[in-house]
Protein backbone atom coordinates (compact mmCIF):
# COMPACT_ATOMS: atom_id res chain seq x y z
CA UNK A 1 0.00 0.00 0.00
CA UNK A 2 1.20 3.51 -1.10
CA UNK A 3 0.47 6.17 1.44
CA UNK A 4 -0.26 9.95 0.65
CA UNK A 5 -0.82 13.17 2.27
CA UNK A 6 -3.08 15.92 3.12
CA UNK A 7 -1.18 19.24 2.02
CA UNK A 8 -3.35 21.64 4.03
CA UNK A 9 -3.93 24.72 2.43
CA UNK A 10 -6.08 26.47 4.66
CA UNK A 11 -6.17 28.09 8.50
CA UNK A 12 -2.78 30.35 10.03
CA UNK A 13 -0.77 27.74 9.46
CA UNK A 14 -0.62 27.53 5.98
CA UNK A 15 2.09 29.84 5.12
CA UNK A 16 3.92 29.24 2.04
CA UNK A 17 6.80 28.64 4.51
CA UNK A 18 5.40 26.05 5.92
CA UNK A 19 3.44 24.48 2.74
CA UNK A 20 6.62 23.77 1.07
CA UNK A 21 8.55 22.27 3.82
CA UNK A 22 5.99 19.75 4.30
CA UNK A 23 6.00 19.28 0.56
CA UNK A 24 9.65 19.05 -0.03
CA UNK A 25 9.82 16.68 3.16
CA UNK A 26 6.55 14.27 1.97
CA UNK A 27 8.40 14.32 -1.65
CA UNK A 28 11.96 13.34 -0.13
CA UNK A 29 10.79 10.68 2.39
CA UNK A 30 9.08 8.64 -0.45
CA UNK A 31 5.28 9.77 0.25
CA UNK A 32 2.95 8.87 -2.90
CA UNK A 33 0.69 11.87 -3.58
CA UNK A 34 -0.09 15.43 -2.15
CA UNK A 35 -4.27 16.00 -1.71
CA UNK A 36 -5.09 19.12 -2.28
CA UNK A 37 -8.63 20.59 -0.50
CA UNK A 38 -11.20 22.48 -2.76
CA UNK A 39 -13.08 26.03 -1.55
CA UNK A 40 -12.99 29.15 -3.59
CA UNK A 41 -14.66 31.64 -0.66
CA UNK A 42 -16.32 30.90 2.52
CA UNK A 43 -20.05 31.93 3.52
CA UNK A 44 -20.35 33.10 6.92
CA UNK A 45 -24.11 32.73 6.05
CA UNK A 46 -24.34 29.39 6.47
CA UNK A 47 -27.42 27.21 6.25
CA UNK A 48 -26.20 24.54 4.48
CA UNK A 49 -25.10 22.06 7.38
CA UNK A 50 -21.14 20.95 7.01
CA UNK A 51 -21.33 17.20 5.75
CA UNK A 52 -18.31 16.11 7.11
CA UNK A 53 -18.36 16.76 11.23
CA UNK A 54 -20.99 15.82 13.60
CA UNK A 55 -22.31 19.14 14.14
CA UNK A 56 -22.44 20.41 10.90
CA UNK A 57 -20.68 23.66 12.08
CA UNK A 58 -17.75 25.57 9.89
CA UNK A 59 -14.72 26.56 12.20
CA UNK A 60 -14.20 29.88 10.13
CA UNK A 61 -11.03 30.79 11.87
CA UNK A 62 -8.99 26.94 11.41
CA UNK A 63 -9.97 27.57 7.60
CA UNK A 64 -8.88 31.20 7.48
CA UNK A 65 -7.17 31.63 4.97
CA UNK A 66 -7.76 29.51 2.36
CA UNK A 67 -5.36 29.46 -0.28
CA UNK A 68 -6.12 28.54 -3.82
CA UNK A 69 -6.21 24.86 -4.57
CA UNK A 70 -5.13 25.34 -8.43
CA UNK A 71 -2.42 27.80 -7.13
CA UNK A 72 -0.98 25.66 -4.56
CA UNK A 73 -1.04 22.59 -6.51
CA UNK A 74 1.07 24.88 -9.19
CA UNK A 75 3.38 26.67 -6.75
CA UNK A 76 4.51 22.65 -5.13
CA UNK A 77 4.68 20.85 -8.12
CA UNK A 78 7.55 23.92 -8.70
CA UNK A 79 9.26 22.84 -5.46
CA UNK A 80 9.48 18.91 -5.74
CA UNK A 81 10.89 16.35 -7.86
CA UNK A 82 8.90 12.97 -7.49
CA UNK A 83 5.80 13.62 -5.60
CA UNK A 84 2.00 13.06 -7.29
CA UNK A 85 -0.14 16.28 -6.45
CA UNK A 86 -3.75 17.17 -7.11
CA UNK A 87 -7.21 18.40 -5.76
CA UNK A 88 -8.83 16.14 -3.20
CA UNK A 89 -11.15 17.09 -4.33
CA UNK A 90 -11.72 19.85 -7.39
CA UNK A 91 -15.92 21.04 -7.10
CA UNK A 92 -15.98 21.10 -10.53
CA UNK A 93 -18.94 22.83 -11.47
CA UNK A 94 -17.56 26.21 -9.89
CA UNK A 95 -15.28 26.37 -13.17
CA UNK A 96 -15.38 26.34 -17.09
CA UNK A 97 -14.35 23.06 -17.86
CA UNK A 98 -11.70 24.24 -20.83
CA UNK A 99 -9.99 26.19 -18.83
CA UNK A 100 -9.61 23.70 -15.95
CA UNK A 101 -8.32 21.23 -18.47
CA UNK A 102 -6.50 23.46 -20.13
CA UNK A 103 -4.59 24.43 -16.67
CA UNK A 104 -4.58 20.75 -15.85
CA UNK A 105 -2.97 19.76 -19.10
CA UNK A 106 -0.77 22.41 -18.81
CA UNK A 107 1.02 21.82 -14.82
CA UNK A 108 1.08 18.41 -15.97
CA UNK A 109 3.46 18.75 -18.95
CA UNK A 110 5.43 20.95 -17.06
CA UNK A 111 5.86 18.83 -14.08
CA UNK A 112 6.41 15.74 -15.81
CA UNK A 113 3.05 14.12 -15.41
CA UNK A 114 3.07 14.27 -11.89
CA UNK A 115 -1.21 15.21 -11.33
CA UNK A 116 -4.08 13.65 -10.42
CA UNK A 117 -7.03 15.25 -10.75
CA UNK A 118 -9.81 14.20 -7.96
CA UNK A 119 -13.38 15.45 -9.15
CA UNK A 120 -16.44 16.07 -6.76
CA UNK A 121 -19.88 17.33 -7.27
CA UNK A 122 -19.97 19.96 -4.45
CA UNK A 123 -22.34 20.24 -1.12
CA UNK A 124 -22.50 23.76 -0.34
CA UNK A 125 -25.41 25.79 -1.99
CA UNK A 126 -24.22 29.62 -0.73
CA UNK A 127 -20.73 28.58 -1.96
CA UNK A 128 -22.35 28.35 -5.66
CA UNK A 129 -25.01 31.22 -4.87
CA UNK A 130 -21.60 33.47 -4.23
CA UNK A 131 -20.46 32.52 -7.19
CA UNK A 132 -22.85 33.33 -9.23
CA UNK A 133 -24.20 29.65 -10.21
CA UNK A 134 -27.00 29.29 -7.73
CA UNK A 135 -29.12 28.07 -10.63
CA UNK A 136 -26.23 25.64 -11.24
CA UNK A 137 -26.72 23.91 -7.71
CA UNK A 138 -29.56 21.44 -8.92
CA UNK A 139 -27.79 20.29 -11.75
CA UNK A 140 -24.27 19.84 -10.28
CA UNK A 141 -24.14 16.73 -10.65
CA UNK A 142 -25.13 16.15 -14.66
CA UNK A 143 -22.41 19.34 -15.27
CA UNK A 144 -19.56 17.04 -13.23
CA UNK A 145 -20.00 14.46 -15.72
CA UNK A 146 -20.51 16.87 -18.86
CA UNK A 147 -17.56 18.10 -17.97
CA UNK A 148 -15.42 14.73 -17.41
CA UNK A 149 -16.33 13.88 -20.21
CA UNK A 150 -14.98 17.54 -21.80
CA UNK A 151 -11.52 16.90 -19.89
CA UNK A 152 -11.18 13.43 -21.71
CA UNK A 153 -12.25 14.87 -25.08
CA UNK A 154 -9.60 17.61 -24.45
CA UNK A 155 -6.82 15.48 -23.51
CA UNK A 156 -6.93 12.20 -25.75
CA UNK A 157 -8.50 13.78 -29.57
CA UNK A 158 -5.65 16.00 -31.92
CA UNK A 159 -8.88 18.22 -32.96
CA UNK A 160 -11.21 18.23 -30.28
CA UNK A 161 -15.37 18.41 -30.75
CA UNK A 162 -17.58 17.65 -28.20
CA UNK A 163 -21.99 17.96 -28.22
CA UNK A 164 -22.86 18.32 -25.10
CA UNK A 165 -25.86 19.54 -22.57
CA UNK A 166 -24.17 22.69 -21.35
CA UNK A 167 -20.88 22.95 -23.87
CA UNK A 168 -20.58 22.66 -27.47
CA UNK A 169 -17.31 22.96 -29.98
CA UNK A 170 -15.86 22.25 -32.72
CA UNK A 171 -12.55 21.77 -34.93
CA UNK A 172 -10.15 23.13 -31.84
CA UNK A 173 -6.44 23.35 -30.99
CA UNK A 174 -6.06 22.18 -27.35
CA UNK A 175 -2.35 22.06 -26.55
CA UNK A 176 -0.49 21.10 -24.73
CA UNK A 177 -1.59 17.63 -23.68
CA UNK A 178 -0.96 16.12 -20.35
CA UNK A 179 2.42 14.46 -20.28
CA UNK A 180 0.40 11.20 -19.46
CA UNK A 181 -0.77 8.95 -21.86
CA UNK A 182 -4.50 9.10 -22.23
CA UNK A 183 -5.17 11.83 -19.98
CA UNK A 184 -4.67 12.88 -16.00
CA UNK A 185 -6.29 10.23 -13.68
CA UNK A 186 -9.51 11.00 -12.38
CA UNK A 187 -9.93 10.54 -8.91
CA UNK A 188 -13.86 10.27 -8.14
CA UNK A 189 -14.87 11.45 -4.17
CA UNK A 190 -18.02 10.16 -2.94
CA UNK A 191 -19.77 7.09 -1.32
CA UNK A 192 -23.24 7.10 -3.14
CA UNK A 193 -24.46 4.92 -5.89
CA UNK A 194 -23.86 8.13 -8.02
CA UNK A 195 -20.43 8.43 -7.35
CA UNK A 196 -19.99 4.66 -7.61
CA UNK A 197 -21.24 5.24 -11.21
CA UNK A 198 -19.39 8.16 -11.79
CA UNK A 199 -16.39 6.18 -11.07
CA UNK A 200 -16.93 2.90 -13.22
CA UNK A 201 -17.62 5.82 -16.01
CA UNK A 202 -15.04 8.15 -15.58
CA UNK A 203 -12.68 7.12 -12.94
CA UNK A 204 -9.29 5.96 -12.63
CA UNK A 205 -9.28 5.78 -8.73
CA UNK A 206 -12.49 5.62 -6.47
CA UNK A 207 -11.02 8.34 -3.36
CA UNK A 208 -13.60 8.31 -0.38
CA UNK A 209 -13.40 9.24 2.79
CA UNK A 210 -13.36 7.01 5.75
CA UNK A 211 -14.10 7.18 9.23
CA UNK A 212 -15.75 10.80 8.98
CA UNK A 213 -19.82 12.05 9.00
CA UNK A 214 -22.11 11.04 7.58
CA UNK A 215 -20.48 7.83 6.83
CA UNK A 216 -18.37 5.33 8.46
CA UNK A 217 -17.03 3.19 5.71
CA UNK A 218 -14.68 0.72 8.31
CA UNK A 219 -12.80 -1.94 6.01
CA UNK A 220 -15.97 -4.30 5.71
CA UNK A 221 -18.02 -1.82 4.52
CA UNK A 222 -15.42 -0.43 1.84
CA UNK A 223 -15.10 -3.94 1.28
CA UNK A 224 -19.24 -4.20 0.36
CA UNK A 225 -19.14 -0.93 -1.50
CA UNK A 226 -16.38 -2.68 -3.73
CA UNK A 227 -18.72 -5.14 -4.74
CA UNK A 228 -21.12 -2.90 -5.92
CA UNK A 229 -18.18 -1.04 -7.75
CA UNK A 230 -17.00 -4.67 -9.46
CA UNK A 231 -20.85 -4.87 -10.52
CA UNK A 232 -20.66 -1.59 -12.18
CA UNK A 233 -17.65 -2.42 -13.89
CA UNK A 234 -18.70 -5.31 -15.52
CA UNK A 235 -21.63 -2.87 -16.91
CA UNK A 236 -19.55 -0.67 -18.49
CA UNK A 237 -17.38 -3.07 -19.81
CA UNK A 238 -14.24 -2.39 -17.43
CA UNK A 239 -12.52 -5.11 -16.17
CA UNK A 240 -12.93 -4.98 -12.04
CA UNK A 241 -9.58 -6.30 -11.39
CA UNK A 242 -8.59 -2.89 -12.60
CA UNK A 243 -10.21 -0.96 -9.97
CA UNK A 244 -8.03 1.18 -7.54
CA UNK A 245 -8.98 2.23 -4.25
CA UNK A 246 -7.42 5.21 -2.16
CA UNK A 247 -9.66 5.98 1.02
CA UNK A 248 -9.26 9.43 2.77
CA UNK A 249 -9.35 9.85 6.32
CA UNK A 250 -7.54 11.84 9.68
CA UNK A 251 -4.83 9.69 12.10
CA UNK A 252 -4.40 10.19 15.12
CA UNK A 253 -1.45 9.07 17.83
CA UNK A 254 -3.27 8.31 20.89
CA UNK A 255 -4.34 5.16 22.91
CA UNK A 256 -7.39 6.99 24.05
CA UNK A 257 -10.95 5.88 22.98
CA UNK A 258 -9.41 3.24 20.41
CA UNK A 259 -11.22 3.68 17.01
CA UNK A 260 -9.77 3.06 13.90
CA UNK A 261 -7.01 4.54 12.60
CA UNK A 262 -5.60 5.97 15.58
CA UNK A 263 -3.33 4.20 18.51
CA UNK A 264 -0.02 3.27 18.33
CA UNK A 265 1.70 3.11 14.90
CA UNK A 266 1.58 -0.72 14.98
CA UNK A 267 -2.61 -0.45 15.54
CA UNK A 268 -2.68 2.19 12.78
CA UNK A 269 -0.93 -0.98 10.52
CA UNK A 270 -3.24 -3.32 11.19
CA UNK A 271 -5.97 -0.88 10.15
CA UNK A 272 -4.33 -0.10 7.22
CA UNK A 273 -3.56 -3.83 6.17
CA UNK A 274 -7.47 -4.25 6.71
CA UNK A 275 -8.64 -1.53 4.29
CA UNK A 276 -6.01 -2.94 1.91
CA UNK A 277 -7.41 -6.86 1.93
CA UNK A 278 -10.41 -5.00 0.89
CA UNK A 279 -8.97 -2.88 -1.85
CA UNK A 280 -7.53 -0.33 -0.95
CA UNK A 281 -4.00 0.64 -2.29
CA UNK A 282 -3.26 3.83 -0.79
CA UNK A 283 -4.53 5.46 1.16
CA UNK A 284 -4.27 10.00 1.78
CA UNK A 285 -3.74 10.76 5.17
CA UNK A 286 -4.28 14.00 7.49
CA UNK A 287 -1.24 14.27 9.38
CA UNK A 288 -1.85 15.45 12.88
CA UNK A 289 -0.38 18.14 14.73
CA UNK A 290 -1.50 21.79 16.22
CA UNK A 291 1.47 23.36 13.52
CA UNK A 292 5.23 23.06 13.47
CA UNK A 293 7.21 21.40 14.28
CA UNK A 294 4.77 19.12 15.37
CA UNK A 295 3.43 18.00 11.74
CA UNK A 296 7.00 17.57 10.67
CA UNK A 297 7.74 14.91 13.52
CA UNK A 298 4.48 13.37 12.88
CA UNK A 299 5.41 13.08 9.14
CA UNK A 300 8.75 11.44 10.24
CA UNK A 301 7.12 9.38 12.25
CA UNK A 302 4.63 8.31 9.79
CA UNK A 303 7.81 7.10 7.50
CA UNK A 304 9.67 5.69 9.99
CA UNK A 305 7.43 3.06 11.93
CA UNK A 306 3.91 2.89 9.53
CA UNK A 307 4.81 3.26 6.02
CA UNK A 308 7.82 0.80 5.50
CA UNK A 309 5.41 -2.04 7.09
CA UNK A 310 2.20 -1.93 4.24
CA UNK A 311 4.59 -1.37 1.42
Amino acid sequence: MKIGLNLDNRGPGATPENMIRFAVAADRMGFSSLAVSDHVVLVRRQTTQYPYSASGEIDFDAWTPWNDTLGLIGFVAGKTERIRIGPSVLILPYRNPLVTAKWFATVDSLSGGRLFLGAGTGWWREEFEALGLGAQFAERGPRTDEYLRIFENLWREETPAFQGQYFRYDNLIAAPKPAQAGGIPIWIGGNTRRALRRVAEFGAVWHPIVLTPPVDLNPVQLGEQRKVLESLYEKQGRDPATIRITPKTHLHFTEERRRPMSGTPGQIVEDLLAYQEQGAGEFIIYVPGVGEPEKLDNLQRIAEDIMPHVA
